[in-house]
């Protein structure tokens, strides 16, 4: 059952809804460059991801899921390391 105050509709506060949006926006910018450390700090030890390649849940699997993704890969294929040349962009 989904709390009323989840509810569709249901009044938000603008300091709740600017945090949610924050933390939305800083998960999907460690999701976007693989940052596992920062991923992890965001989630409960309890979580569950769901992805079209596997699920993963808790912080054990999500560690395994980027060993696994990342063997034998370099820096180019989104497996740790990145670097991001902002000015040359």
């Amino acid at each position: 059952m989904i709390p009323s105050s989840l509810a569709l509709g249901a009044p938000v506060s603008a300091q709740d809804r600017s945090d949610v949006i924050d933390l939305v926006n800083r998960l999907n910018m460690a999701f976007d460059i693989w940052d596992l450390d920062t991923m992890l700090s965001l989630h409960t030890d309890d979580f569950t991801v769901h992805h079209p390649k596997g699920t993963a849940q808790g912080h054990d699997q999500m560690v395994a899921r980027k060993e696994s993704r990342c063997e034998d890969r370099g820096p180019s294929s989104g497996c740790g390391g990145l670097t991001y040349d902002l000015a040359g962009m």
